[in-house]
C-alpha cells in the first residue's frame, strides 16, 4: 500500500528534530471526535482503513527513531483504542505514562477503555487525574459526568451530571462545549428533563440553565423547519399533535428528510397533489 505524502512528511519532520510540527500534523489526521457516539461501542469510529494504515505507518516509523517519546506512544495508544484494540492500546498508554505520568492523552485513553468496559470507578480515577491538571477540559468533564450517571446506585437522584462539578468555575467556552457534548450524545429529552428537575431546587444552576437555553433555541429552529415542511407538502400549518409528534421523532434521531418523506407519502400529502 502506498503512503500519502503527508505521512512521509510527518516522519521527515520528526527526523529533522521538528517533533512539535510532526505532532501537529498527526493530530490533524487523527484527533477528530465524531458526533455519532452510539457507533463508538460498535468500533465504528474509524472506518478509513487506508488512513489508519498510514497513521500507524508514521507512528511506527517515529517509534523506530525514538521509543521513549511519550506523545507518540500516547497517540499510538489513542488510535489503537479507537480501533477497539484495548489490550495493545493500554500497553502503549502505560508506556507513555511510565515516561510522563501526567500525559493527558494516555490518561484519557485508559479512562476510555475502562469506561467502555463498564468499569466506571476506574475510569473516574483517570478522569480525575486529567481534571487535576485541566479543570476546564470539557470532553473529560462530559465523560466524568456520564460515568457518574451510569455508576449511580439511585436512579431517583438528580443526575450527577448536574451536581458533580463546580460549574461556576468553568469559563463560558468550556460550559458551552460541555453542553454540546451532552446534547450530541444523549439527545435533548434526557438532559432537558434533568435540567428542569434541577432548576426546581437550584434555579440558578449554570449547567441546567445553559441546557435549557440551548434546547429552547434548537426547539425553535426545529419547529420552524417542521412548519416549513408542512406548508411545502400539505400546504397548511401543523396542528399541535403533529408538531409534538415530529419534534419527538427529531429528538430520537429522525431527520427532516424523513419528515418530508412521511408527509409526502401520507394520505393528505398524496391527496393534495392528486
Amino acid at each position: 500500500m502506498t503512503i500519502n505524502e503527508n505521512f512521509q512528511k510527518i516522519v521527515e519532520l520528526y527526523q529533522q528534530g521538528k517533533s512539535k510540527d510532526a505532532i501537529i500534523l498527526i493530530d490533524k489526521e487523527m484527533l477528530i471526535i465524531p458526533k455519532a457516539n452510539y457507533s463508538r461501542k460498535e468500533g465504528l469510529f474509524i472506518i478509513d482503513f487506508k488512513k489508519n494504515y498510514e497513521i500507524h505507518y508514521a507512528l511506527n516509523k517515529i517509534l523506530e527513531l525514538n521509543m521513549k517519546d511519550a506523545e507518540i506512544l500516547a497517540r499510538k495508544s489513542f488510535l489503537l483504542e479507537l480501533e477497539m484494540n484495548h489490550e495493545k492500546a493500554k500497553d502503549f498508554a502505560n508506556k507513555a505514562l511510565d515516561i510522563s505520568s501526567k500525559n493527558k492523552l494516555a490518561l484519557q485513553t485508559i479512562g476510555t477503555i475502562y469506561f467502555h468496559n463498564g468499569e466506571f470507578e476506574k475510569a473516574l480515577e483517570y478522569y480525575e487525574k486529567i481534571l487535576s491538571q485541566d479543570k476546564n477540559n470539557s470532553t473529560v468533564l462530559f465523560c466524568k459526568a456520564i460515568a457518574l450517571e451510569l455508576n449511580s446506585k439511585d436512579g431517583n437522584n438528580i443526575s450527577p451530571i448536574f451536581n458533580a462539578f463546580n460549574f461556576d468555575s468553568l469559563d463560558e467556552k468550556s460550559l458551552d462545549s460541555l453542553v454540546t457534548h451532552i446534547i450530541n450524545s444523549c439527545g435533548k429529552y434526557f438532559p432537558l428533563s434533568k435540567a428542569n428537575k434541577t432548576l426546581e431546587s437550584e434555579p440558578k444552576n449554570k449547567l441546567a440553565l445553559k441546557i435549557k437555553k440551548l434546547c429552547g433555541e434548537d426547539q425553535n429552529k426545529t419547529r420552524s423547519k417542521i412548519f416549513e415542511i408542512y406548508n411545502k407538502h400539505v400546504h397548511r400549518d401543523p396542528d399541535s399533535e403533529g408538531l409534538n409528534y415530529f419534534e419527538e421523532k427529531i429528538s430520537e434521531g429522525r431527520t427532516f428528510q424523513w419528515i418530508e418523506e412521511t408527509l409526502a407519502n401520507s394520505e393528505e400529502g398524496k391527496n393534495y397533489w392528486n
